[in-house]
């Protein structure tokens, strides 16, 4: 299933650049059941503030992609979250989620 959408063209007057990141509430609101917005930029483009919020793929040696690829996901959008200690309720999502970690057994000792 289809999990992203793509900025394709991005343009913004200099002095509104800044707040260029207010847009994404909004274009997540248009993509609901999307979880990552994607933009991509040609090669040696200068950092925008957008990007800033975006975190950059890096490609692999042998990519012939001509752009970099940036990805942001929704969970940004939180301005605030909790944090709490672990319950043994959890354990198996944790485990789900280190699966492929070495240092699995060590994460799920302190569950």
């Amino acid at each position: 299933t289809l999990n992203a959408f793509c900025v394709q063209l991005f343009v913004i007057e200099g002095k509104y650049e800044i707040r260029s990141v207010d847009f994404l509430p909004y274009i997540f609101k248009l993509y609901p059941e999307r979880d990552f917005c994607i933009i991509t930029v040609p090669k040696l483009t200068p950092e925008f503030p957008l990007l800033q919020s975006f975190v950059r793929v890096i490609p692999r040696h042998t990519s012939t992609f001509g752009q970099e690829l940036y990805v942001y996901h929704r969970s940004g959008l939180f301005k605030c979250f909790n944090v709490r200690m672990a319950k043994s309720s959890d354990r198996m999502g944790i485990e789900s989620l280190v699966q492929n970690l070495r240092l699995r057994q060590s994460i799920l000792e302190g569950v």
